[in-house]
């Protein structure tokens, strides 16, 4: 009877040892690395949909759990898919000069359905003021948080969705699009 007892104190006190459950585990559970599956804006008055970086876009995000990301999204050339090896090698040698994109870090946390971030570090490829950065506001720096819908699905792969609330493009058409990024775990 007292091993029982001792035991089921112990699993009670193991209770209060445990870290709350608040956006920190769910950020724990997004970490990892992500490679992007799509890219695009819908605008909202005619519902047209964009694939900013192509139907193929090349991109990976490591979402780490101290708070910090790093990501980077590109267009993708015809033919075969190149491996992430070959994708980070020419990217550092700057040997595709048919590529545009943009490369960002930050910040960034859950607050129950939303993925919070801040982008501190952001430098775009290509054609100056044609590409959209990551679906927010200015090209560089956010000097605000930037909130997306996310939402995860598991299957055979696991996929994380973000979405921005309908914002004016940042093309300077004047038209109101949504952004959405699909990126799947590797």
């Amino acid at each position: 009877m007292q091993t029982i007892a001792r035991t089921t104190a112990l699993a009670m006190l193991s209770l209060f040892a445990l870290p709350p459950q608040t956006s920190v585990a769910q950020e724990v559970k997004v970490a990892g690395f992500w490679k992007l599956v799509s890219f695009q804006t819908e605008d909202v008055a005619t519902k047209e949909v964009r694939n900013v970086y192509g139907e193929r876009p090349l991109g990976h995000m490591a979402l780490i759990e101290d708070g910090r990301f790093y990501a980077y999204a590109f267009n993708a050339p015809a033919g075969p898919r190149p491996s992430l090896y070959d994708d980070i090698a020419c990217s550092l040698a700057d040997c595709d000069p048919w590529r545009y994109g943009t490369v960002y870090s930050g910040s960034y946390r859950i607050d129950g359905t939303k993925f919070v971030m801040r982008v501190d570090h952001a430098h775009t490829e290509g054609a100056v003021g044609a590409q959209p950065f990551d679906l927010t506001w200015t090209e560089g720096v956010s000097p605000h948080e930037e909130v997306r819908d996310f939402r995860m699905d598991a299957g055979e792969t696991v996929t994380l969705r973000l979405e921005t609330p309908p914002m004016m493009s940042p093309n300077g058409a004047g038209n109101t699009i949504i952004g959405r990024v699909v990126w799947e775990r590797e």
